[in-house]
């Protein structure tokens, strides 16, 4: 049985996906073979923590599909070869380029989601169903959390009881230390300029982290995080903040997040390394996204609080509703940006958690 199971996402839905595909694995047996089709991003960890789960990996930028045509011939062409028993693509908000690419595999059995059309007008998605063997509805009444969304699928596709919270075993993580002193984690970087929390702020955070609860701070992040954690540095007036952007691989950085006091980060894929992790974390977000990646439901049984713009009316997770759910992402992009959240907001929220 070969399956080719294609999820290019990103580092955060990576986190929030891997307990599954061993499951899969699992199901067809022993003569199973999974081929992954996923992001570069991801790198460093689908290969290092999850590398007996894997017959192999080809690496897919999605984008790159639309943005050139030498990339898409390619890999329409390497599709043709790619021969498979089954092809599957587990997303709820499909996207485009990806069902091209799983029409272009042949295959007796192709399985996907019914799709929300957060990603697809409804015209296409009507082509692009076409491409399916078999489509997995989505739970209708309960808030569509991303984690839940792959429970369901998994549910109805196999008939079995998938996990009941995503987790990450610490032992398959290289042991990486920074030395001597308890330390908290900074992570200012999310990609994209409207889901990051001011510099200066989180450099008044860090202060606040040295010097009541005694710990070091790391600003990590990747080489593009670099200037932001210079800045938090300088701002914190501290020398027991320090930059390590750059510094480690992915994997080497989940390990250092494993035993941090806690996670500060914004809406990115921090919040869903320490989350998975179980490490305290502080997450700070517009709501964008709200109901679908954070706040994590308290079923996870998180020491983690979620901050947002005092404007936007969330409620406490224990007490949110799908409805009001659904209100308050509505409303979110015209309304609410990260910049309002307030730096007495975080820091309440870090001494919650500490």
């Amino acid at each position: 049985m070969h399956i080719i199971l294609i999820k290019p996402d990103g580092i955060g839905d990576y986190f929030l996906f891997r307990n599954f595909p061993p499951l899969i694995k699992k199901h067809f047996g022993p003569g199973c073979r999974l081929t992954g089709i996923m992001k570069p991003l991801v790198r460093g960890l689908a290969d290092v923590l999850d590398r007996e789960v894997w017959n192999s990996i080809l690496w897919l930028e999605p984008q790159e599909l639309i943005d050139s045509r030498a990339y898409r011939l390619r890999w329409g062409m390497l599709a043709r070869f790619l021969k498979a028993d089954l092809v599957l693509y587990p997303v709820i908000s499909r996207y485009s380029p990806v069902d091209w690419l799983v029409s272009k595999i042949p295959a007796r059995e192709k399985v996907g989601s019914v799709n929300d059309l957060k990603c697809m007008s409804e015209e296409r998605c009507r082509e692009t169903d076409t491409f399916y063997t078999r489509l997995i509805p989505f739970h209708p009444d309960r808030p569509r959390f991303e984690f839940w969304c792959y429970q369901d699928f998994i549910r109805q596709w196999l008939n079995i009881e998938p996990p009941a919270s995503a987790t990450l075993d610490r032992n398959l993580l290289p042991h990486v230390k920074p030395g001597g002193d308890r330390y908290a984690m900074i992570f200012p970087g999310a990609g994209q300029a409207n889901r990051e929390w001011p510099p200066d702020r989180y450099g008044t955070v860090a202060r606040h982290l040295v010097e009541k609860h005694d710990v070091k701070v790391l600003v990590a992040g990747s080489v593009h995080d670099a200037a932001a954690a210079v800045q938090i540095c300088q701002s914190s007036g501290s020398k027991r903040v320090v930059s390590i952007c750059g510094r480690y691989t992915l994997a080497e950085i989940t390990s250092l997040a494993a035993g941090a006091a806690v996670v500060v980060a914004n809406d990115s894929a921090p919040m869903h390394m320490a989350a998975v992790l179980r490490t305290p974390l502080v997450a700070v977000s517009s709501t964008r996204d709200y109901g679908r990646y954070h706040p994590y439901p308290p079923s996870f049984d998180l020491r983690a609080r979620f901050v947002y713009p005092p404007a936007s009316d969330v409620w406490p997770p224990e007490q949110e509703t799908y409805a009001h759910m659904k209100k308050v992402h509505e409303e979110a992009k015209p309304n609410h940006v990260i910049g309002d959240v307030t730096v007495e907001q975080v820091v309440q929220a870090v001494d919650e958690v500490v």
